[in-house]
């Protein structure tokens, strides 16, 4: 169904596999899934998978990521948030220095907890300092669940981003 949307409709350019590289993984899914996936969509639509922190630590990592265009990167736990850019040069490895974007979290998931801005600002700091090294291409913020919930994350990186912006 996604190839004929993409068929249909321009702007569907590629399809993001979230929670990939731990439920399905943990679940059994072998690499040959992600191939079979890639062979049965055109050149024109990109296969990307999200790959957390904690699923550098699949053996066999590097031959799930063969099969796919680009990876979009998370950090789970806050208080990890100082190894980013050694997990980001890590999966660059895994990956083939394929394409990747650098997921922003507002809350700390790992620590079931929101986000302390000091984290926040320090997540912001390392992932610029990536994209500026080329480590990675872009940032991707994570919004649909928790934009609405009074975290003050939100409004923060809000600022932060207009004083980016020129």
């Amino acid at each position: 169904p996604i190839v004929k949307l993409h068929e249909r409709h321009e702007n569907v350019r590629g399809v993001l596999l979230d929670d990939f590289s731990t439920t399905e993984i943990n679940s059994g899914a072998q690499p040959d899934v992600l191939a079979r996936m890639r062979s049965a969509m055109p050149d024109s639509l990109e296969l990307w998978i999200v790959v957390y922190s904690m699923s550098l630590e699949i053996p066999n990592l590097s031959e799930y990521l063969d099969h796919v265009d680009g990876v979009s990167f998370w950090v789970w736990s806050a208080e990890d948030l100082a190894r980013l850019p050694d997990w980001v040069s890590r999966c660059n490895a895994l990956s083939g220095n394929k394409p990747m974007n650098l997921g922003m979290y507002f809350y700390d998931f790992g620590g079931g907890k929101p986000m302390a801005i000091q984290d926040m600002e320090q997540q912001l700091a390392i992932g610029v300092s990536l994209i500026e090294n080329g480590a990675c291409q872009d940032l991707t913020f994570l919004s649909s669940s928790i934009m609405d919930v009074g975290l003050e994350t939100i409004p923060w990186t809000r600022d932060w981003i207009r004083q980016k912006t020129y």
